[in-house]
């Protein structure tokens, strides 16, 4: 893969997929989306996000609440024991440290208890409007079949190899594309390989014509 062909890329998912004008996230929503949404579908998230945001919709709200309040809201998601958790600790520490803001750096939101690289990068693109590529389960997927990365590329070298190929100013539309194409087109299980409009360009087209194994 090489900046032209991935240039060629982008410019085709666009026309496929064209960008909304999206309003940036709160950094408190966006925060709090990102925790609850580590394995667990993309409906069931969206759905407990909004039930725990109209009960504690700020920081300071969900220091209010128990563990025991917040797992009961957040039961329909995976791991929700171990989530409320994590969200009783981030909410103290923010009000604590950080006075009730969420922080504005990868480090700072990385030192929160269950922040990984995925969660801070969310935050940084959706809510302060930096130039980051989120790597989720689509992004990997699609980039590994396109023949970007690799199966055994991690979250850090997939975003590089990315960042290498995607100019700057283009890299805050990156994960919206690929998560799109990768929900309606580059399934993980049974893609569409002859409805993919960007066949010619992937590795696992070539290899395997589409044929899902």
């Amino acid at each position: 893969m090489n900046k032209k062909a991935m240039g060629k890329i982008l410019k085709t998912l666009e026309k496929q997929y064209p960008m909304p004008n999206f309003s940036r996230e709160k950094p408190y929503e966006a925060l709090i989306g990102t925790v609850l949404s580590q394995r667990t579908l993309d409906q069931t998230t969206d759905r407990v996000s909004q039930a725990l945001l109209k009960a504690a919709d700020s920081p300071k709200a969900l220091v209010k609440m128990t563990e025991r309040q917040i797992a009961r809201i957040i039961r329909p998601i995976n791991f929700y024991k171990t989530k409320a958790k994590r969200l009783k600790q981030i909410a103290n520490i923010i009000v604590k440290e950080y006075g009730g803001r969420i922080p504005r750096t990868r480090e700072e939101l990385m030192s929160l208890p269950g922040v990984g690289p995925k969660t801070s990068d969310a935050v940084l693109i959706f809510s302060y409007g930096k130039q980051v590529i989120p790597i989720d389960t689509h992004v990997q997927v699609v980039s590994e079949r396109l023949g970007i990365s690799d199966e055994k590329d991690g979250y850090k070298k997939i975003q590089a190899k990315l960042n290498a190929l995607v100019p700057e100013r283009k890299r805050d539309s990156v994960n919206y594309l690929l998560v799109e194409h990768g929900k309606k087109i580059c399934r993980k299980h049974l893609p569409k390989c002859g409805a993919c409009v960007i066949n010619k360009f992937c590795r696992y087209y070539a290899r395997t014509g589409g044929e899902y194994f």
